[in-house]
C-alpha cells in the first residue's frame, strides 16, 4: 500500500507513489483504468522483489 506523491500532469499513467511502511519513493505504472489517479490517493501496489524494489503494476486505487 501506498499513497501517491506525484502524479504528472502531462501523462497520469505514471506516479510515483511512497509505500507506507518504508516512506520511500518508488516510481510505477498505472493501469488504464486508474488514469484519474491524484496525488495523495491511496493505491494497492503489486511490487517486484529484487534490487531495485522496483513496482511491477498498480493493482488498485483504495477509495
Amino acid at each position: 500500500r501506498g499513497v501517491v506523491v506525484a502524479a504528472p500532469k502531462t501523462n497520469l499513467m505514471r506516479v510515483a507513489v511512497v509505500p507506507v511502511m518504508t516512506e520511500k519513493v518508488l516510481k510505477c505504472s498505472l493501469k488504464s483504468n486508474l488514469e484519474n489517479i491524484k496525488v495523495g490517493d491511496n493505491v494497492v501496489l503489486d511490487f517486484i522483489l529484487n534490487d531495485t524494489g522496483r513496482i511491477k503494476t498498480l493493482l488498485e486505487r483504495e477509495s
